[in-house]
């Protein structure tokens, strides 16, 4: 019946180019897919490596020097209680208080010779800025970036920009947030106001 009528040897001829077409289109698709998740594959595994290896490099040196810490207080309080052993009397005692050398021994500077750093609250402060801005920049180039990908793979990039986005934008709010109460406290001082 096919060879009587060539129009629908025809269209049927163009149905079975169409499909082919179509299948090719969606196998290059696929292949277009499964490249990208490649690329992201080979960006993630490293970057979880690194992360992970800083993270274990930041324990070690916390543990050491909580251990440098403890030797050095120990060493410390043994000290103190040698010189308290040795006076006999509580006039000898009350003498050596007051002299100089006394007053050097019993202060409470730190018994651990630690590196001039910015006050505690500062230091935290910045590091929750620095953190929110490289986190939430990231987060926008990740969303720039997902307009390239396939939209299979588009959409699961953009979830993963918002996220980082938030969490970045969630560090600066909390910087901020840290910054007035450690003012309000009296943690740091505040910035002179300037008159207009």
């Amino acid at each position: 019946m096919l060879h009587r009528n060539p129009a629908a040897l025809a269209l049927l001829l163009m149905l079975a180019d169409a499909g082919a077409a179509a299948a090719q289109d969606t196998l290059g698709r696929a292949q277009i897919v499964h490249a990208q998740e490649g690329m992201i594959w080979a960006v993630m595994v490293p970057l979880a490596i690194i992360t992970a290896i800083c993270g274990f490099v930041y324990l070690v040196r916390a543990v050491f020097e909580h251990r440098r810490w403890l030797h050095a207080v120990r060493l410390q309080t043994e000290t103190h209680s040698k010189i308290v052993d040795r006076l006999s009397g509580s006039e000898e005692l009350l003498g050596y208080l007051q002299s100089p050398s006394g007053q050097r021994v019993l202060t409470l500077a730190p018994a651990v010779d630690a590196p001039a750093t910015v006050p505690s609250p500062v230091s935290r402060i910045l590091w929750s800025i620095q953190t929110g801005i490289v986190t939430a920049l990231a987060g926008i180039g990740l969303w720039f970036g997902a307009g390239r990908a396939a939209d299979d793979l588009a959409d699961a990039l953009r979830i993963i920009a918002g996220v980082m986005t938030s969490v970045g934008l969630g560090f600066i709010l909390s910087a901020i947030v840290s910054l007035v109460l450690s003012q309000r406290l009296g943690l740091i001082d505040a910035p002179p106001h300037r008159a207009s």
